[in-house]
């Protein structure tokens, strides 16, 4: 990733071992990393290079 990439949790959670985050920069999605979540990351994957407000919209409650 970008060394300037921000880093964001857009569903799960790290407590809970299920988790994917999203790197942002610019105001897009640049890359993705999933833990125990594929449907979740393949949804991510789906919407990089997108604005990143698309994202957040996308990935609430999965």
């Amino acid at each position: 990733m970008p060394p300037d990439a921000r880093t964001e949790i857009v569903s799960g959670s790290t407590a809970g071992r299920e988790f994917v985050a999203a790197y942002h920069r610019g105001g897009m999605p640049v890359g993705a990393l999933g833990w125990n979540s594929a449907r979740g990351l393949r949804q991510c994957r789906q919407l990089l290079g997108r604005p990143s407000a698309e994202l957040a919209a996308t990935m609430v409650g999965v």
